[in-house]
């Protein structure tokens, strides 16, 4: 704004200075007046006079308007340039300060881990030392343990038993009645032949095996060993006294094949 207000001052002073230059050719008494009114505006009249004053005047401040907005530029300039120094300190000492904690974080975070590994060596050595300390205890205090004695050697086994050639029982007793009824096993008769106990069997009833038994055979009866001492082949329906002078105890006796022959086997006890 001064710098428009000095150029319509500067403008005013020229315009002042044509209107008194003389005219082309002119001569008269106004001639020197013109001349001196165009020295004052061209800055040859007498300082004394003071009429070339103001335009000196306009220039000086001209000059220090601009001086002093160049002066303000520089100031403006300093202080966006201290501005950006304050604020890349403040970064940088934020950054300093961040990098500092997190040094320190990881500091405390290892002294921390340190801590906790002694801690864990500490207690194994305790435990292991308690644990040492307790088999020496024990050592102490516990006895040495005799051996104990040898076993006495087993007694030896029994020999086999013989071999069971036919094993049954009685599961009845009475007469020719109680041997029809089959149960599948000996019957008692009712009676002794020859003073010696009688145990008939059908063949089909299973007195199979009665035919198949040889002199020295082994027979299990209700859990009592008996050896085959004798044996006799009689016709079917002969009278007690067939079975007469068997070598035996008892006498186990069955039908053969051809229904028509009864075969006697006399057992003594094993």
């Amino acid at each position: 704004m001064w710098k428009q207000v000095l150029a319509t001052a500067a403008s005013a002073s020229v315009l002042v200075a044509g209107i008194a230059a003389p005219g082309a050719g002119a001569a008269g008494p106004g001639d020197a007046a013109s001349r001196a009114a165009a020295d004052m505006v061209a800055g040859g009249a007498d300082e004394r006079t003071g009429v070339a004053a103001p335009v000196r005047s306009i220039q000086t401040a001209t000059v220090m308007i601009e001086q002093r907005e160049v002066a303000l530029e520089q100031a403006a300039a300093a202080r966006r340039a201290a501005e950006e120094a304050a604020a890349a300190a403040a970064r940088a000492a934020a950054e300093e300060a961040a990098r500092v904690a997190a040094a320190q974080a990881a500091a405390q975070a290892a002294a921390a881990q340190a801590a906790a590994e002694q801690a864990a060596a500490e207690q194994v050595a305790a435990a292991q030392a308690a644990a040492q300390a307790a088999q020496r205890t024990a050592k102490v205090a516990t006895p040495p343990r005799l051996a104990p004695p040898p076993r006495p050697p087993a007694p030896p086994k029994p020999p086999p038993g013989p071999t069971i050639a036919w094993s049954t029982t009685v599961v009845d007793t009475g007469g020719q009645e109680a041997v029809n009824r089959c149960l599948g096993g000996l019957t008692h008769w009712f009676e002794d032949v020859d003073g010696k106990p009688y145990y008939p069997i059908h063949r089909a009833c299973g007195g199979m095996p009665v035919l198949a038994l040889r002199l020295g055979d082994h027979v299990r009866i209700d859990g009592i060993v008996w050896v085959v001492t004798d044996r006799r082949d009689v016709p079917k329906g002969s009278r007690y006294d067939a079975a007469a002078g068997l070598d035996g105890q008892i006498l186990v006796q069955t039908c053969l094949r051809d229904d028509a022959t009864m075969r006697i086997v006399a057992l003594t006890a094993a």
